[in-house]
């Protein structure tokens, strides 16, 4: 699991910009008695073969996010933030 990020100020506006990305390539334990894979050719889930219960599952996660920041000092901050 490994996260990058970088910081924009613009502070002649009082603006700054915040954003980054993740990723996660490892395993996780399945508990189910079954699991299951998407096809593409036939566009449809089929049983995978060789699935066992507390058997190990690959996962691999990717995100990305994202923040502005405006600096309106009688407010004290408004911040905007996404996530996806």
């Amino acid at each position: 699991m490994g996260r990058l990020g970088m910081s924009i100020p613009i502070k002649s506006i009082g603006l700054g910009l915040d954003f980054g990305g993740s990723a996660y390539f490892g395993k996780v334990t399945d508990w189910n008695t079954a699991a299951y894979s998407f096809n593409a050719d036939s566009k449809t889930f089929q049983k995978a073969a060789n699935n066992a219960y507390d058997s190990l599952t690959d996962r691999k996660y990717y995100g990305a996010d994202a923040q502005l920041y405006l600096d309106i000092p009688f407010i004290g901050g408004l911040s905007l933030r996404g996530e996806g």
